[in-house]
């Protein structure tokens, strides 16, 4: 029984490391955002929008999306 104790506590440890990496690279993230935003004047849910469908590869789900929703805008505009 003390063995699994042991063996589950760093377990959590190493998720809670992982956590940690997390948070500092959401800093890091969040910061070549706000760089790309006074540099490039693209606003930074935008920025990281197009990062996303970068990391995902679904530009053409992305596409589909505002079709639909291009068309629904004309539909009532």
């Amino acid at each position: 029984m003390q063995s699994t104790n042991e063996e589950l506590r760093k377990e959590f440890e190493r998720i809670v490391e992982l956590m940690i990496l997390i948070d500092g690279h959401r800093d890091v993230i969040s910061s070549l955002l706000k760089d790309i935003k006074v540099e490039y004047y693209i606003e930074i849910p935008i920025a990281r929008r197009v990062a996303t469908i970068m990391r995902k590869e679904n530009r053409a789900e992305e596409e589909e999306k505002w079709e639909e929703f291009n068309k629904i805008l004309d539909s009532v505009l």
